[in-house]
C-alpha cells in the first residue's frame, strides 16, 4: 500500500480486527513499502489518512485485471454480450506476423488464380450456349457449331489441368496458414498460462476448465482458417471475377440482377450480431461440462465408492443441456439467415429475366451475352450460397481469436511488477532469509482472512530449519511467499538483504527446489522423472541420489529397473515421495524446501531418508515442514507457526519445557480446537504469546523417546548395517541379472492413440444405425430428411426453370412465357428458402438430440467401468473430456451440416440424373458412366482425410495433455524449477503436430485437386458429347440446353460433396470415438454380487495373491496373504512403503477383482457391491472432496441432518475452522480444495466418513498431513468408535491405539500381534520401530 509521505506510522496496538469495518486495499508490488503491524486501530488510522493519489490495487480491481476473460457464476454467463461486442475482425489476424505478409499475399494470389477458373468456365459455357443458340436460329452451320463446342471443350480441359495445380496450391497454403496459426496459438498460450502468477489461478474457477476452453478456441480458430476462410476467400474471388465478366457483357443487366444483394448483406450482418453471444454461452457451458467430467473421472474411486455416479452424471447433463440450448439458438439464427439469404439469391433472376428479355427483344444483347450474365450471376449466387455455411464457423473463429488475444494480453499487475523489479542476477548466500512484518491474505478468499500476520523472522543460510505448527496454521503459506508464488499483502521478504521481488525469476528458480506434500510423478520412466532437467548428471550421481532416497530398493525389483514407466496407480505414496525427493537431491540447489517429505513413508524409510538429507545437504539451506517432532534433532532450528503467527524461533532443545516430551507441539488446554487457515478474529497479541507454549502433557505414548528411537543406527555412520548389506545384495543381484540378460532401454511414447493402426472411423452405415436407435430422434431426423429432400429437389427444379428461361431467348418472340417462368422463379426461390430454414434447423435439433444421447450414455457407461480401465493412459481424464466435450461440435456437424448437405446433394444428383434420362438418356448415360471414377477418387480422398485427421487429432491431444498437466501442477513444477523441461516437451510435441499438419495439408490438398479437376474434365466431356449427339440428331437444341443445365447443376452438387469431405472425415472420427465410448460394456465389479446380510465386520483373507493389471511381469503386490480381522476390532496394517498395505484396501473396496476374501464368512465377490459400500467408509491418503460447497462435500453420498454434520465436525475438530469462514458450511469448495490445507482436507474427509455411520472404517494414512495435536485429537475419536477399524499407518501412536498389528513386507504377512507383543528384539516390528531397518 502506498502511503502519503506525510503519514506518520501508527503506534503498534494489540487488538482484534473488526471484520465488518476492515476493508484494506492490497498491493504487493509498490516501489516502496512501509512496515507496520496489522491491528484494528492502525488500520483505521491508515484508512483515514490514506492519500487519494496513492497507487493502490483493491482486490476487486486486481481480480478484474488478472481475469479479463469471461467467467461463469451460478450458471449465469457474465460479460458475454459485452465481450462478444468488443471482438473485432482485427483479432482474427492477431497471431500473424509482419513476416507472414508474403505468404498471405501468395495464398491470396493462388486463391484468385484458382477462383478465376470459375468465371472462365462460365465464359466458355456461355460460348457453348451461344453456339447452340446460333445453330438453332440458323445463324451458323452444324460444322461451325461442332467446331466452337469442341474448341471450348478443349479450353475447359485446359482449365481442369490448371485447376489441379491451383487447387492444390490454394488448398495447401490455407491449411499451412491454419497450421501456423494453431502452432503459434498453442505455443503462446502455453507460454502465457505457464507464466501466470499463482494469484491469477487462485482467482480462476477451474484450471482444467480454462485449459479446455483454450484448446477448444484454438481448434475453432484453426478450423476457421483452413476451411471457412478458404471457402470465403475463394468464393469472394469467384464472385468478383464473375461480376467483372458480367459487367463486361452487360452492366445494366448485371445491376438489375444483383439489385437485391444489399438486402442479403444487411440481413446477414444483423443476424451475425447475435451469433457471437450464442457461441460464447455454448463455449462457457462446455468449459463447465469439461471441468465437471475431468473432476469426476480424476476422483472416480471416490465417486463410485459414495455411489454418486448419478449425481455427477446430472451435473454433467445440466451443463450439457445449457450448451445444447445455446447451440440450438445459434443454429436457429444461422438457419434463418441462410433461408432468407437463399430466397434473395434465387429471386434475383425474377427481375433479371424481365429485363434480360427486354434487352434481347430490343437487340441490345444477344443470347450468348444473356446466358453469360445469367451464368455469372448464378455463379455469384452459388458462391455466396457456399459462403453462408462457412459464416458460423468464421464467427466462432473470430470470437475464439478474441478469446486467445484477451487471455494472452490480460494484464497481470503482479507478474508485471515482478518482471520490472527483477534486476538482481546473482546471490552470494552469505546471510539468509528475512521476513519483515509480513502479512498475507489469499486474493481468492475473504479480505479479512489472513494466513500470515506480522511475521518477522531471520533464517540463516546453511542450516536445517524445521517449520512446525497445526494444520492450517500458515506453514505452506510461509513457503509459498518464500517461493514467490504470491507476494505479501503487507511487509517485505529479503534474500541476502535483497528484496525477494527484485531477484530475477530464473536466478530464484535455480536457487530453490520444492518437494511438495503430495508428490507429482509424471508419465515417464523412473529415471526420466529423477533426472528431469539434469541430463548432464553422471550415472554415479544418479545412483547416489537413488540410494539416498531409497528409490533403488523398489526400482531394482522391476524388470526394467529405473527405466520402468511410472504410473501413479502402481506406485505407493511412499514410493512416489522417494522419487520426488531423489529428483530434488539430484538438483542439489542452495535452498531445498521439503513440505512433509516423509509423511507417506514408513519409519524405516523415514529415518533413513532424514539422515540422508542431513548428510547430503550439510552446509546448505534446507527448510522442512513437518508434524513429526521425532525427526528433529536437538540442535536444529525450529519455527513454530500457529494461526498465522510466528510463535517461537529457537533450537529444538529449547522447546523442551516439560517432561515426557514426545512429538507434540500443542497450545494451551483452553484452546483445544484448531483455528482456520485464515482466521478473521485474532486474539490479543500479548495474551497470544502468553498462551502459546510447547506442551508435552498430551503425549501419545507412555514410552520414552529413549525406548523407541535412541537405538536408531544411521546407515551413514554404520557401514556394516544390515540394511546396507541388504541393499548391496540387491544391487549386486541386479547387476548380475543385467549381465546375463540383454537389456534394451525403452522409451515411452506419450502420444495418445484412441485407435490403433488397424482401426478406422466408423462407416456412415453405422452412424445411420446409431441415429435410428434413438427413438426420440427418429421423427425429427425423418422430418429433416423430408425438408432436405424438398430443398434438394428445388435445385434441379430451379435448373429446369432457368433452362426454360434460357430457351425463351432462342424463340422468335422471346416475350412469350416470360410472366409465367419469372413467377416460377419466385415460387421456387420461396420454397428453397423455406426448406433451407426448416431443414437446417430440424437437423440441428436432431444433432442436439443425437449428440446429447450418446455422450450422456458414454458418461453413464464411464461411471460403471472398473478401475483397471481408467488406469490405461488412453483413458486419461483430459482425453475423455476432449472427446465428450471439445470434439462434440464435430459430431454435431455430422447431422446438422454434413448429412444434410450430402443428402441434399444426393437428392439433387438423383433428380438431376433421372430428369436428364427422361429428357435425353444418352447424355445422362455419359454422366453415369463417369460416376464410378468420381466415386472412387472421392473414396480415396475420404480415406486420406480420415487417416491424416486422426493422426492430427492424436498429436493435438498429446500436446494439450502436456499443457493440462503443466498448468494443473504449475506450482509444483515451478517448485522443482523444471518448467523449462515441460516447455521443451511442449515444443517437441508442437513439432510433431506441425509435421502431422503439413502431411495432412499435402495429401488432402493433392486429393482435393485431383477430384476438383475431374469435374472440369467431365464437363468438357459432356459438352463434347452434346455436339456429337446434336450432329446425329439425337437431341434438339432445346433438349440439349435442358439436359446440360441439369447435368451442370448435378456436377455443382458433386463439387459441394467433395468440398464437405474434410468436415465429414473430422466428424466421422469424433463420432466414432463417442460411439466407441457409449458402446463400452459396463464393468464387472460395481454391479457384481447379490448377497445382503446383517454386516458385523469380520474380514478374512485366505491365501490372496494379486498383481496390478499394468504392473511388471511377475511383480505381485500381494503374495499368498492370509489374515483375519474380528468384528469391531481395530487393526493396524504396518510395513515399509510398497509392502502391499494400500492394496488390501483396494481389494476390500472391490476396486480390482480378487478371490478368497470373505466378510462375515461370505465371499466378497458374491456380496452386493453397492450395498457393501454403503456400510463401509474410507479416508484415503489423498482424499478427494467433491461438491460445490463444504456442506455438499460432507454430505456426499449420504443423507444426514445438520445436527449430524455438526457432530461429525466436532469429532474431527473442524467446527471452529468452519465457523470462522465467511459463509460457514456454504463456503464454496475451490478446485482441488485449494482453500484448505492438507490436514484440514483430511479432517473433512474423516468427517465425511463418520457421517456414513460405517460398520467398517478404513483409514489409509489418515493423519499423514496432520500436526501432532490434531492427530492426537483424531486418535481419541478413533478410539471411541465401535465399528471394525482397519488402520494403515506409519505412525507409532496409531499402532499403539490398535488392538492388533499386522506387519507386511513385499506383499507378505510377516507377523501379527498387539503392540506390546511385537515389541521384542526378535520381531520385524521391533526392528522397524527401533533400528529403522528390516533384517532378512
Amino acid at each position: 500500500m502506498h502511503i502519503h509521505s506525510d503519514l506518520s506510522l501508527p503506534q503498534f496496538e494489540h487488538a482484534s480486527i473488526d471484520p465488518p469495518s476492515y476493508s484494506p486495499q492490497k498491493s504487493s508490488f509498490e516501489e516502496k513499502k512501509h512496515n507496520f503491524s496489522i491491528t484494528n486501530k492502525s488500520l483505521e488510522t491508515l484508512r483515514s489518512q490514506e492519500s487519494p493519489c496513492s497507487t493502490t490495487f483493491p482486490v476487486s480491481d486486481r481480480k478484474d485485471a488478472l481475469l479479463n476473460i469471461p467467467t461463469v457464476v451460478d450458471d449465469e454467463f457474465q460479460h458475454t454480450e459485452e465481450l462478444a461486442g468488443v471482438s473485432s475482425w482485427s483479432d482474427f489476424f492477431y497471431l500473424f506476423h509482419f513476416s507472414d505478409i508474403p505468404l498471405i499475399f501468395g495464398t491470396l494470389i493462388f486463391t484468385c488464380l484458382s477462383a478465376a477458373l470459375e468465371p472462365l468456365m462460365t465464359w466458355t459455357t456461355g460460348k457453348v450456349f451461344d453456339a447452340l443458340s446460333q445453330y438453332a436460329t440458323s445463324q451458323i452451320t452444324l460444322g461451325k457449331m461442332i467446331s466452337l463446342i469442341n474448341f471450348n471443350s478443349l479450353l475447359i480441359t485446359i482449365f481442369g489441368l490448371a485447376s489441379c495445380v491451383f487447387s492444390f496450391g490454394v488448398r495447401f497454403l490455407w491449411q499451412y496458414l491454419s497450421a501456423i496459426a494453431g502452432k503459434r496459438a498453442r505455443s503462446l498460450c502455453f507460454h502465457v498460462l505457464s507464466s501466470k502468477s499463482s494469484t491469477f489461478y487462485s482467482l480462476t474457477e477451474s484450471k482444467s476448465g480454462l485449459v479446455n476452453s483454450v484448446d477448444r478456441c484454438i481448434q475453432f480458430y484453426e478450423k476457421s482458417i483452413s476451411l471457412p476462410m478458404f471457402h470465403i476467400a475463394e468464393n469472394l474471388a469467384i464472385s468478383l471475377s464473375c461480376l467483372i465478366i458480367s459487367f463486361r457483357y452487360s452492366w445494366s443487366l448485371t445491376l438489375v440482377v444483383l439489385a437485391s444483394y444489399p438486402i442479403i448483406i444487411l440481413v446477414v450482418g444483423f443476424i451475425n450480431s447475435f451469433l457471437s453471444s450464442a457461441y460464447e454461452k455454448d463455449r462457457k457451458s462446455s468449459e463447465k461440462a469439461a471441468s465437471i467430467l475431468e473432476k469426476s473421472i480424476s476422483a472416480i474411486q471416490t465417486v463410485i465408492f459414495h455411489s454418486m455416479q448419478d449425481t455427477e452424471y446430472r451435473y454433467f447433463a445440466d451443463a450439457c443441456s445449457t450448451s445444447s440450448k445455446s447451440f440450438l439458438r445459434f443454429s436457429f439464427l444461422d438457419a434463418f439467415q441462410g433461408g432468407v439469404s437463399q430466397f434473395f439469391l434465387y429471386s434475383v433472376f425474377f427481375q433479371g429475366l424481365w429485363f434480360g428479355n427486354h434487352l434481347a427483344t430490343t437487340k441490345r444483347v444477344n443470347v450468348g451475352q444473356v446466358v453469360t450474365v445469367f451464368g455469372s450471376c448464378l455463379s455469384v449466387a452459388s458462391s455466396l450460397q457456399q459462403i453462408l455455411p462457412a459464416i458460423p464457423d468464421l464467427i466462432k473463429g473470430k470470437f475464439s481469436s478474441h478469446f486467445i488475444k484477451t487471455l494472452c494480453e490480460s494484464h497481470d499487475p503482479i507478474e508485471a511488477a515482478k518482471r520490472s523489479a527483477a534486476k538482481i542476477k546473482s546471490i552470494s548466500f552469505e546471510r539468509g532469509f528475512r521476513f519483515d512484518n509480513v502479512s498475507f491474505a489469499y486474493p481468492s478468499r475473504d479480505e479479512n482472512l489472513f494466513s500470515l500476520i506480522n511475521v518477522s523472522v531471520f533464517i540463516p543460510f546453511g542450516e536445517l530449519v524445521h517449520i512446525i505448527g497445526p494444520s492450517g496454521s500458515g506453514k505452506s503459506t510461509f513457503i509459498s511467499l518464500l517461493l514467490r508464488y504470491f507476494s505479501p499483502t503487507y511487509g517485505n521478504i529479503y534474500l541476502d538483504d535483497f528484496p525477494l521481488e527484485e531477484i530475477d525469476e530464473h536466478v530464484l528458480g535455480s536457487t530453490i527446489t520444492l518437494v511438495c506434500q503430495q508428490p507429482v510423478i509424471f508419465d515417464m520412466t523412473i529415471r526420466e522423472n529423477i533426472i528431469m532437467r539434469n541430463e548432464n548428471a553422471s550415472e554415479s550421481d544418479f545412483e547416489e541420489v537413488c540410494r539416498l532416497a531409497l528409490v533403488d530398493e523398489f526400482a531394482l525389483t522391476f524388470d526394467q529397473s529405473y527405466d520402468t514407466p511410472c504410473k501413479e496407480a502402481s506406485l505407493s505414496g511412499g514410493q512416489q515421495q522417494r522419487i520426488a525427493l531423489a529428483r530434488a537431491l539430484l538438483r542439489d540447489t542452495e535452498i531445498l524446501i521439503l513440505d512433509e517429505p516423509t509423511s507417506a513413508l514408513d519409519p524405516i524409510t523415514k529415518n533413513l531418508v532424514m539422515d540422508a538429507i542431513r548428510a547430503h545437504r550439510k552446509g546448505k539451506t534446507t527448510l522442512v515442514i513437518t508434524h513429526d517432532m521425532s525427526q528433529i534433532n536437538n540442535d536444529e532450528l525450529v519455527l513454530v507457526i500457529d494461526k498465522g503467527h510466528l510463535i517461537q524461533r529457537c533450537a529444538r532443545k529449547e522447546l523442551v519445557l516439560f517432561e515426557d516430551f514426545e512429538n507434540n507441539v500443542s497450545i494451551d488446554e483452553k484452546v483445544l480446537k484448531e483455528e482456520a487457515d485464515n482466521p478473521f478474529i485474532l486474539p490479543n497479541e500479548e495474551s497470544l504469546l502468553e498462551k502459546y507454549w510447547i506442551n508435552y502433557n498430551e503425549s501419545f505414548s507412555q514410552l520414552s523417546r529413549e525406548s523407541l528411537f535412541t537405538s536408531l543406527e544411521s546407515p551413514f555412520t554404520d557401514i556394516e548395517s544390515p540394511t546396507i548389506v541388504s541393499r548391496r545384495k540387491i544391487v549386486e543381484q541386479r547387476k548380475l541379472r543385467m549381465e546375463k540378460e540383454s537389456f534394451q532401454e525403452t522409451n515411452v511414447d506419450q502420444t495418445f492413440h484412441l485407435f490403433d493402426d488397424k482401426e478406422h472411423a466408423c462407416s456412415l452405415t453405422l452412424i445411420f444405425k446409431s441415429i435410428w436407435k434413438v427413438k426420440k430422434l427418429r421423427w425429427f431426423f425423418l422430418l429433416g430428411l423430408l425438408t432436405s429432400l424438398i430443398q434438394g429437389a428445388s435445385v434441379p427444379i430451379f435448373a429446369y426453370v432457368i433452362s426454360k428461361c434460357l430457351n425463351l431467348f432462342m424463340q422468335i418472340d422471346p416475350s412469350i412465357g416470360v410472366a409465367f417462368w419469372s413467377s416460377m422463379v419466385l415460387v421456387v426461390a420461396a420454397g428453397s428458402g423455406a426448406s433451407y430454414f426448416f431443414s437446417h434447423y430440424i437437423f440441428s435439433i436432431s444433432a442436439k438430440i443425437w449428440c446429447d444421447h450418446y455422450r450422456l450414455l458414454a458418461v453413464k457407461v464411464l461411471f460403471t467401468q472398473d478401475q483397471a480401465w481408467f488406469d490405461q493412459i488412453e483413458n486419461y481424464p483430459l482425453v475423455l473430456s476432449k472427446i465428450l466435450v471439445n470434439n462434440i461440435s464435430d459430431m454435431r456437424n455430422m447431422i446438422s451440416s454434413l448429412i444434410e448437405e450430402v443428402f441434399i446433394a444426393f437428392t439433387m444428383a438423383i433428380i438431376g440424373i433421372a430428369w436428364s434420362f427422361a429428357t435425353g438418356w444418352r447424355l445422362a448415360a455419359v454422366l453415369v458412366a463417369v460416376s464410378p471414377i468420381l466415386c472412387l477418387t472421392s473414396r480415396m480422398f475420404s480415406y486420406i482425410y480420415v487417416s491424416t485427421e486422426r493422426m492430427c487429432q492424436d498429436v493435438v491431444i498429446s500436446t494439450t495433455s502436456i499443457l493440462h498437466k503443466t498448468i494443473v501442477n504449475l506450482d509444483t513444477i515451478k517448485g522443482y524449477s523444471v518448467l523449462s523441461f515441460f516447455r521443451e516437451n511442449h515444443k517437441n510435441s508442437l513439432r510433431k503436430s506441425w509435421e502431422a499438419f503439413k502431411r495432412r495439408a499435402f495429401w488432402t490438398s493433392l486429393g482435393f485437386a485431383i477430384n476438383n479437376s475431374l469435374l472440369y474434365f467431365v464437363r468438357a466431356l459432356l459438352f463434347y458429347c452434346s455436339s456429337i449427339f446434336i450432329s446425329k440428331e439425337f437431341y434438339t437444341v432445346e433438349q440439349m440446353v435442358q439436359v446440360l443445365s441439369l447435368a451442370t447443376f448435378t456436377l455443382l452438387m458433386a463439387s459441394t460433396c467433395i468440398m464437405s469431405l474434410p468436415n465429414v472425415s473430422a466428424s466421422r472420427i469424433a463420432t466414432s470415438r463417442v460411439l466407441k465410448l457409449s458402446s463400452l460394456k459396463p464393468g464387472n465389479l460395481h454391479k457384481s454380487g447379490y448377497l445382503k446380510f446383517p454386516l458385523v465386520g469380520k474380514i478374512e483373507f485366505d491365501g490372496v495373491s494379486f498383481a496390478y493389471p499394468d504392473s511388471e511381469r511377475n511383480h505381485l503386490a500381494l503374495n499368498n496373504v492370509s489374515l483375519s480381522i474380528e468384528a469391531r476390532e481395530k487393526v493396524a496394517i504396518v510395513g515399509i512403503s510398497g509392502s502391499g498395505k494400500s492394496t488390501l484396501v483396494e481389494l476390500l473396496r472391490k476396486t480390482y477383482p480378487s478371490e478368497d476374501i470373505y466378510i462375515d464368512g461370505y465371499p466378497l465377490t458374491n456380496i452386493d457391491t453397492n450395498w457393501l459400500l454403503k456400510k463401509v467408509a474410507i479416508v484415503d491418503q489423498k482424499p478427494h472432496l467433491l461438491g460445490s460447497t463444504i456442506l455438499e462435500s460432507l454430505l456426499y453420498g449420504v443423507d444426514r441432518d445438520i445436527n449430524s454434520v455438526m457432530d461429525a465436525l466436532d469429532k474431527t475438530y473442524m467446527t471452529e475452522v468452519i465457523q470462522n469462514l465467511p459463509n460457514g458450511l456454504d463456503t464454496p469448495l475451490l478446485e482441488f480444495s485449494k482453500n484448505f490445507s492438507g490436514g484440514q482436507i483430511q479432517r473433512l474427509a474423516f468427517a465425511r466418513a463418520l457421517l456414513r455411520n460405517p460398520r467398517l472404517l478404513i483409514l489409509d494414512e489418515c493423519t499423514s498431513a496432520l500436526d501432532s495435536k490434531s492427530s492426537l485429537l483424531l486418535e481419541k475419536t478413533i478410539q471411541n468408535l465401535s465399528c471394525t477399524v482397519l488402520i494403515i499407518t506409519h505412525q507409532p501412536s496409531l499402532m499403539k491405539l490398535a488392538d492388533r498389528i499386522i506387519v507386511m513386507d513385499s506383499g507378505i504377512v510377516k507377523e501379527s500381534g498387539s503392540f506390546d507383543e511385537l515389541m521384542n528384539r526378535h520381531t520385524h516390528f521391533w526392528k522397524l520401530i527401533h533400528r529403522g531397518e528390516w533384517i532378512e
